[in-house]
């Protein structure tokens, strides 16, 4: 199991985090918000930050490069909301398949 990627932690990484991006200008009852999941290994207490965001700049870097290729509006992380997934969830699994049959 990997560490958690939060400088100074010494946590297992069992958790991930599902970033909630409405688009910028838009209501959220207009325009659906995108969710992507993020693969960092992060422990439930820093997966669970507000915050976390704003703490990790490659990560929206990174969210950014994604929506922009997919042809999706930008982003407002502003209203951008995430939540915790456990590694070993069915949800996390599905996600790990799909980004494999992505990169094939």
């Amino acid at each position: 199991m990997s560490q958690c990627v939060k400088n100074g932690c010494q946590n297992k990484g069992e958790w991930a985090v599902k970033v909630h991006l409405p688009a910028k200008g838009w209501s959220l009852a207009a325009h659906t918000p995108v969710s992507v999941i993020s693969d960092m290994p992060l422990c439930r207490d820093h997966a669970e930050e507000e915050n976390l965001l704003e703490d990790f700049p490659d990560l929206r870097r990174a969210l950014c490069d994604i929506l922009e290729s997919n042809g999706l509006a930008e982003p407002d992380f502003d209203r951008a909301w995430t939540e915790p997934v456990r590694r070993s969830s069915k949800e996390f699994a599905e996600f790990e398949k799909s980004r494999a049959k992505h990169m094939n």
